[in-house]
């Protein structure tokens, strides 16, 4: 397995970045080593800190070693409120569109709302309204696990766009706390088609595609699921095209 694993990546390595490829090479050394993967992620997690000092100048500054979880965490925070400063998808919906816009005119820096960004998530807390800080997609992990049709897991779950993968464990204490979205697929891969009846992909076929591609399957692209749109391969007028999920790219 590991010797098909070495080839499998070798091959990679002709079309991947040196970025795309550690992620492969983690991903599939987890996969194989679940018991591995585990100590890992545990290790990982011990080293977790947050510490604030003061710079020559008086002011307070902080340093934050995040472990894999958290890491997941605060990444899709950010990615959910600053999308479209960072690359996200073109809404259709008028206030989406004004909230993108506002953003992209607002004189302070990424880092400059992104610092604001936490400060206002840790004030609001439980009581904050979600939709004010994020718009309509909402910030949240997404693990994805595999279960073949005798109920048997995979040892090792991923998020969702495939870049970080977790102990079962994990995966398993989110369905304690979240529950868990069946997602039901065939042989090639294909879940829940809707045919002609509406344009529109469901949010389910989204998720079925986010767990299918990971992200955007423009070549070169990197972007994750929560950024990219739900397209049509044939387009709906022109070429009749059907909103299934096999001919379907998230771009």
């Amino acid at each position: 397995a590991w010797a098909q694993a070495a080839e499998q990546l070798i091959d990679a390595s002709r079309e991947c970045t040196a970025e795309e490829l550690w992620h492969q090479a983690r991903s599939i050394r987890d996969l194989l080593d679940p018991e591995g993967a585990e100590a890992r992620f545990a290790a990982r997690f011990e080293k977790r800190s947050f510490r604030t000092y003061r710079d020559q100048d008086g002011q307070k500054r902080a340093n934050m070693v995040l472990d894999d979880e958290g890491d997941l965490f605060i990444e899709t925070i950010l990615a959910a409120a600053m999308r479209p400063r960072r690359g996200g998808p073109r809404f259709v919906d008028s206030d989406e569109q004004e909230r993108a816009k506002s953003l992209i005119d607002d004189p302070r820096t990424n880092d400059q709302l992104a610092y604001d960004l936490i400060l206002d998530v840790m004030r609001a807390g439980t009581l904050a309204d979600a939709k004010s800080v994020f718009g309509t997609r909402q910030a949240g992990v997404r693990l994805v696990q595999v279960v073949d049709a005798d109920g048997t897991a995979a040892p090792v779950a991923h998020s969702e766009d495939h870049v970080m993968s977790m102990p079962a464990a994990v995966a398993e204490q989110h369905i304690c706390d979240t529950g868990v979205v069946p997602v039901t697929i065939d042989e090639c891969g294909n879940p829940l088609d809707v045919g002609r009846e509406q344009r529109l992909f469901t949010p389910r076929q989204r998720i079925g595609l986010a767990i299918r591609d990971g992200g955007c399957r423009w070549q070169g692209c990197d972007r994750p699921a929560s950024y990219c749109e739900a397209h049509h391969i044939d387009e709906w007028k022109k070429d009749q095209g059907h909103t299934d999920i096999d001919r379907g790219v998230p771009l």
